[in-house]
């Protein structure tokens, strides 16, 4: 059976509006190193298969294709798909789990925002712990989403946490619980 489809991903330049722990000048430059890791093999928009613990939905994403100036500026691809991840994350995990980023958090952590309900504070947050697959299989991106949920089982925390892997040439993202 396909997967469901469900509306699409919240707009990447305007994660802002929601998150405040994710304020606009970075969200501005995330989504535009996502649009550059996206724009590699697609064109916007365009269906990413999201799945989220069991469940698994087909979402679409869309995004400004990035000008030269842009391309040049996310030069580094490594930067770019880290950055670029940390926007497509951030979005998913509204969609799938209602949650917004509250504020980045530190080192050693295990992650690398920490995510609640709107309104909440950091009282009642997770971690969350994003990574990014620029070129690769759907395969790469599980295994990768393996590698962050180790990760955040060694942070320095307590607090629970969700990982995510997004997989720009394979259009998915994996997101699952982290810790218990």
């Amino acid at each position: 059976m396909p997967p469901q489809r469900k509306p699409a991903l919240p707009a990447l330049e305007a994660l802002h509006e929601r998150h405040p722990g994710f304020n606009r000048p970075i969200c501005e430059a995330y989504s535009q190193a996502a649009a550059v890791c996206l724009s590699d093999s697609h064109t916007s928009p365009t269906d990413l298969e999201v799945h989220c613990s069991s469940d698994e939905c087909v979402r679409s994403l869309v995004w400004q294709a990035p000008d030269s100036g842009a391309r040049a500026s996310w030069a580094n691809r490594d930067d770019a798909t880290r950055d670029g991840a940390y926007a497509v994350g951030l979005a998913a995990v509204e969609a799938e789990l209602g949650l917004v980023a509250l504020s980045r958090s530190d080192v050693r952590t295990g992650a690398d925002y920490y995510v609640g309900a709107p309104g909440s504070d950091l009282e009642d947050c997770h971690r969350l712990e994003v990574s990014g697959v620029r070129h690769g299989t759907a395969t790469d991106v599980k295994a990768r989403l393996r590698e962050k949920i180790k990760q955040a089982r060694r942070g320095e925390s307590d607090v629970p946490a969700w990982a995510c892997a997004v997989g720009f040439g394979s259009r998915t993202v994996e997101l699952a619980r982290a810790t218990d």
